[in-house]
């Protein structure tokens, strides 16, 4: 072979290997892209906070027992349900199909809407009975199921007194907006939340169910679950040293707690509501063809380059405080009022408004009729446009 061809053949292999490390670059990085969503934006990042394990009640800690991981939720494999086959599918039909032990090793195809709700009760059940069987948090969680229509709580070995604290402020979020009924579909503790977002809590919607069968994209199901992190929530003195750290350096306002952070959470899930009425979702988790255009724009508006509708929230409050109360105050100083969390500064640097509405709830849920101003121009201002689209509200006045 002539020295000319070796170099030219040389040139054509260098170049396919840059091409190939290129478009794998170009993979990653639209992978890592479309993978920021709402919750990455919207929930506690306490990356800092942790670290006041250092320097906080050493002692106390050590009395808190470790626990053992539970059981992974990841699903594999691919099992097919179709509903067309059987429209009137119970629960005894699925477990006959399914087995009991299925639910952690098996990724399901589901076309309607009441199949795919009855796969994640199911899913509920198999998870509750790996847990350790504390009755009073099972009954917990079952009361909270049945109360605010959501297919499946697992606290697993939660401590009862957390698992109180979530019943509280499930009863005081669900009894003052009925409309959440029947739009979250789980509560969860896990493992490696913290480690894998710097968050101890999480509103997320990026977790599907279900994924069609072969190439078509449709049907799949989404879930609309809060996450907790199994290391921090299975240790109540850690959640206190974190509260206490973060009240100390003006992170949340006075009188944070438990209850109040999943109050924090749970009005994510309330935007995101109000979010899927205005674009025609509604509370549907079966996306098909007919809804999929919906879904999209669901997703796309809550991204943080967008949260059209939590910035406009945002703004039109406000403009209303400015004029209630006679202010000319900067938006940030406005956000302030509220607590150094609710300015929404991200590590990007940009704001996430959806932030500043969860604290605004918090705030409320705290302070009731003594919380600040500002607080309840947002809250004011949500209530208004759950209102206009006929979502039950009972008013935070």
């Amino acid at each position: 072979m002539k020295k000319k061809n070796k170099v030219l053949i040389g040139t054509i292999i260098l170049a396919g290997i840059l091409l190939g490390i290129g478009l794998l670059g170009w993979k990653l990085f639209m992978q890592d892209s479309t993978s920021v969503s709402r919750n990455l934006n919207r929930d506690m990042n306490l990356e800092n906070q942790k670290n006041l394990e250092d320097d906080e009640d050493k002692s106390d800690q050590e009395d808190v027992d470790d626990k053992e991981a539970t059981s992974n939720h990841k699903e594999s494999n691919k099992e097919a349900v179709s509903s067309t086959d059987n429209p009137t599918k119970k629960s005894d039909e699925l477990r006959e199909i399914f087995g009991e032990e299925v639910f952690e090793t098996k990724e399901y195809y589901v076309d309607d809407e009441e199949t795919a709700r009855e796969i994640i009760r199911l899913q509920g059940e198999a998870f509750r009975t790996e847990a350790s069987e504390d009755s009073e948090v099972r009954e917990i969680e079952k009361r909270i199921e049945k109360n605010c229509e959501i297919e499946a709580v697992n606290l697993q070995d939660l401590d009862l007194e957390m698992a109180q604290y979530i019943e509280v402020a499930c009863e005081y979020m669900y009894d003052r907006y009925p409309c959440l009924k029947g739009f979250l579909t789980n509560i969860s503790v896990q493992e490696n939340i913290s480690e894998s977002t710097g968050v101890i809590a999480l509103y997320d919607t990026d977790t599907f169910l279900s994924t069609s069968e072969g190439d078509d994209v449709y049907p799949f199901t989404v879930k609309r679950q809060i996450l907790l992190d199994q290391e921090d929530f299975y240790k109540p003195q850690r959640i206190k040293n974190i509260i206490k750290r973060s009240v100390r350096e003006g992170h949340w306002r006075e009188n944070t707690s438990v209850k109040s952070i999943f109050v924090h959470e749970l009005t994510h899930c309330l935007i995101d509501c109000l979010v899927c009425e205005t674009h025609g979702l509604g509370k549907s988790i079966c996306i098909t063809e007919e809804n999929g255009d919906a879904f999209g724009e669901c997703v796309t508006q809550g991204l943080a380059i967008n949260q059209t509708m939590e910035k406009d929230i945002c703004n039109t409050a406000y403009e209303n405080y400015k004029t209630e109360q006679e202010t000319e105050c900067t938006y940030e100083e406005f956000c302030t009022e509220i607590s150094l969390y609710a300015i929404g500064t991200q590590e990007d640097g940009g704001i996430s408004y959806g932030e500043t509405i969860a604290e605004a709830m918090t705030d409320v849920y705290i302070n009731g009729a003594d919380c600040n101003p500002a607080s309840q121009a947002i809250i004011d201002e949500l209530e208004r446009r759950l209102k206009k689209l006929n979502l039950e509200v009972k008013s935070s006045k």
